[in-house]
């Protein structure tokens, strides 16, 4: 029994249909000047990312002022957490694992996020597993790049174009709060004025 089940699991064709699975779910967001795919001579430094695997694709090197791209990796925004509604301490300890209603990332990542894109070329990559208010990162960022729950090496066969782009978005992605909070409770995708609609996605030559 258990080598009909080694010979079921782990096997390199399985995990490459997984990793392709992976890479075309990846949305190219915005790519300013076509600054993506990278070269593989490019010096990179990378936030959120392994190192070691992101050494396969460029130069690492140790400061954001010693690279030539900054590639920033940003999990899925959580500002806080829901009210419990209750004085239960189970409910309680539940409600901090809840992100709250707001979908705009901290002060303090945007700030380092606009250092990065003071000193380098910045790839954003964030994870949106809800959506995600991404005004103020798109207006530092030479790229941006969505993903939902993929692994560094889909990430990065990506960025450097070793896959092309063909992903779109399963949800809008509204360019405020205010208009998150405008819309009708119980309609998808009806901001007036989204960042990026539902469907978007760039292919590097567009």
């Amino acid at each position: 029994m258990r080598r009909a089940f080694n010979e079921r699991v782990n096997q390199p064709a399985s995990i490459e249909r997984g990793l392709h699975a992976q890479r075309q779910s990846i949305v190219l967001l915005a790519n300013e000047n076509r600054v993506l795919p990278l070269a593989k001579t490019a010096t990179i430094f990378v936030d959120g990312l392994d190192p070691a695997v992101a050494a396969d694709y460029g130069r690492i090197v140790t400061e954001p002022s010693q690279a030539e791209v900054v590639i920033l990796f940003l999990n899925t925004v959580f500002n806080g957490h829901q009210a419990a509604g209750t004085d239960r301490v189970a409910d309680k300890m539940l409600a901090t694992l809840i992100p709250d209603e707001n979908l705009a990332f901290s002060a303090e990542l945007i700030d380092k996020a606009r250092r990065y894109g003071s000193e380098a070329r910045l790839i954003t990559v964030v994870d949106l597993n809800r959506p995600a208010i991404l005004a103020e990162l798109d207006a530092v960022s030479d790229a941006l790049i969505g993903t939902f729950g993929v692994s560094d090496q889909a990430i990065l066969d990506v960025v450097f174009g070793r896959h092309a782009p063909n992903g779109q978005l399963p949800f809008e992605l509204p360019s405020s709060m205010s208009e998150v909070e405008a819309q009708q409770e119980d309609v998808p995708d009806d901001t007036a004025n989204p960042l990026f609609p539902f469907g978007w996605g760039l292919r590097f030559d567009d």
